[in-house]
């Protein structure tokens, strides 16, 4: 990002800030996100869990809250106040929605249970992206899958 956007939006590296500890972190890269799984003893979810979750299972709704468009409450997306933030740089956006959700940057995790997916689990959606299983690389807003052999690679998931 341009420095005076930061200027105005503040840092985006979340997790470093001890105002911002409920935050999400970000700024991980796909390797990072990973380790920091195994240091847990965890793993990253395949792509396969993550869209089961996501989608509600076998309800395969649009979004983890159901059919409605993204709105104010749902998720932390860029709404009214990331085109107000931007606007005195030159940057023209259309924002998600218009109301301002009260996060120009991230949003403390659990802030939108409205948008909860059918078990409960909250940000899926908005706030940052998630990382799965398969290495992404990432141009613009287009995410590609790295190689075939990843995938290929990649451990099986739980059949659903």
């Amino acid at each position: 990002m341009y420095p005076e956007v930061l200027e105005v939006l503040g840092t985006s590296r979340s997790g470093n800030e001890e105002r911002r500890e409920n935050h999400p972190i970000n700024c991980v890269d796909w390797e990072q996100a990973r380790a920091y799984c195994v240091t847990e003893s965890g793993r990253l979810p395949t792509e396969e869990e993550w869209e089961y979750a996501a989608r509600g299972g076998s309800e395969q709704r649009v979004s983890p809250w159901g059919s409605d468009a993204p709105k104010l409450g749902l998720l932390n997306a860029c709404g009214g106040e990331c085109e107000r933030a931007l606007a005195p740089l030159g940057v023209r956006l259309r924002p998600i929605y218009p109301e301002d959700d009260g996060y120009p940057m991230t949003a403390p995790v659990g802030s939108f249970p409205k948008g909860a997916g059918k078990w409960g689990h909250t940000d899926l959606a908005g706030n940052v992206w998630q990382s799965t299983d398969i290495a992404r690389l990432t141009t613009g807003t287009t995410r590609l899958a790295a190689t075939r052999s990843a995938r290929a690679a990649a451990p099986a998931g739980p059949s659903t």
